[in-house]
């Protein structure tokens, strides 16, 4: 879960990526961002999960899995235009693994 596993690299000093061992065995994901107040489940708005860097290292361990995005449409459903965030941080997935 590469948001929570960000929250958690800064409120709990956990290491930036996860270990060889782990990597091996990855068989599903889940991807969100972190929003301005630091919760999960947000668009990839505030760009502060290493996105890029943890789908390349997925892909480096030969990952055929599902990119599942884990979006709360309620944390930010006051933001202005939704629709083109949420379009937004799908294309920016996309371009990642394709």
């Amino acid at each position: 879960d590469m948001g929570h596993s960000y929250a958690n690299v800064i409120n709990h000093n956990q290491s930036l990526f996860p270990p060889e061992e782990f990597l091996k065995r990855v068989i599903h994901t889940h991807i969100h961002d972190l929003g301005p107040a630091g919760e999960t489940h947000w668009l990839f708005k505030e760009n502060q999960v290493p996105l890029y860097e943890n789908v390349k290292l997925l892909q480096s361990y030969n990952y055929r899995g599902v990119y599942n995005l884990e979006l709360s449409f309620n944390r930010f459903a006051e933001e202005p235009d939704i629709n083109g965030l949420v379009v937004k941080t799908i294309e920016k997935l996309r371009k990642l693994i394709i």
